[in-house]
């Protein structure tokens, strides 16, 4: 995972979120439902374990059967890499103003969008063969404007190509303020913080909380008598 963030030339990058940590409690739920499922079929209980580095080569199943099965190694692109296993022109992009995130796409409607005739030269089966050289070229002209301009005649072709927001910029936009993933937490005696609600929803309603976590040893007493009972 350190290989594949960066591009190609660049050292080890740490991924910038506790990603395995994450994957691991994901995959922890999923257990727990398999495991309360077949209790339900068959009445046979099940013990469930897991571990950091098992998440950690599940997350990368993609790249582990690349590498068990191609003669090739996995590579970085040079230019704005999004995906080692992917070719031109997945990546993100700076423009006169920002960023912009472009995916997979048709040659000639990329062409068309970004009016660079020498991308004219490229067949679609080039786009991993030739990737950098393809990135480098859009890289150029992607500079000449501004974002929306480029984001504007990109999804005007059904090509898929997003800008790149800051925090400050996303929590503005319409989508975000759509989605209501603020929730509040309350701490008592008037204080509080922000934070994210869970990204379920059940029947069409959003899961919200105002309860905090509990303090160390809150709930210790609770849990003894539980189990004395």
């Amino acid at each position: 995972m350190a290989y594949t963030t960066g591009d190609d030339g660049d050292g080890p990058m740490p991924f910038g979120l506790s990603i395995v940590d994450s994957i691991c409690g994901i995959h922890a739920v999923q257990g727990i439902l398999a495991a309360l499922i077949r209790r339900q079929k068959t009445g046979t209980g099940g013990l469930i374990e897991l571990s950091l580095l098992e998440s950690a080569v599940n997350f990368q199943f993609e790249l582990f059967t690349t590498h068990y099965h191609s003669t090739q190694a996995i590579k970085r692109s040079r230019i704005s890499n999004g995906n080692p296993l992917l070719g031109a022109p997945y990546g993100i992009y700076k423009t006169k103003d920002g960023y912009i995130a472009l995916a997979m796409m048709s040659m000639p409607l990329l062409q068309e969008a970004l009016g660079i005739a020498q991308l004219k030269e490229y067949a679609q089966n080039d786009v991993f063969e030739k990737r950098d050289e393809i990135k480098e070229i859009i890289a150029k002209q992607l500079l000449v404007k501004e974002t929306r301009y480029w984001l504007q005649r990109l999804l005007n072709l059904g090509l898929w190509a997003s800008d790149v927001n800051n925090w400050d910029a996303l929590v503005q936009t319409e989508l975000f303020k759509n989605i209501k993933m603020q929730n509040r937490i309350d701490l008592g005696a008037g204080k509080g913080f922000a934070t994210t609600r869970c990204p379920i929803r059940i029947d069409g309603e959003h899961i919200l909380s105002e309860k905090a976590a509990p303090l160390l040893g809150e709930h210790t007493e609770k849990i003894k008598e539980e189990f004395l009972l």
